[in-house]
């Protein structure tokens, strides 16, 4: 796994950590990554890019990475909002 979301094959949604520091929020309410980050399921592997957004209510993996991050980074949200990551 590329990144440090922590959503792999072995862990269970419940059992994931996300690595706040990996993610910026934005002004739109959604959550964006720093850097390609690849997720991988117990099928398939996807990869999100800072041009992705993730926000609570959206379909899908979206839907459910914004909630994720609303959960366990939301304190970052008033830090890291307005930033926009430099990507090698």
């Amino acid at each position: 796994m590329a990144g440090g979301l922590g959503l792999s094959a072995m862990a269970s949604p419940a059992h994931a950590q996300a690595n706040c520091s990996e993610f910026f929020y934005n002004m739109d309410g959604s959550w964006s990554p720093t850097h390609p980050i690849v997720i991988a399921g117990p099928t398939s592997e996807t990869t999100v890019v800072p041009s992705d957004k993730f926000r609570p209510g959206m379909p899908g993996l979206a839907g459910r990475i914004g909630a994720y991050l609303n959960s366990r980074c939301g304190n970052m949200r008033m830090t890291t909002g307005h930033r926009i990551p430099r990507v090698p």
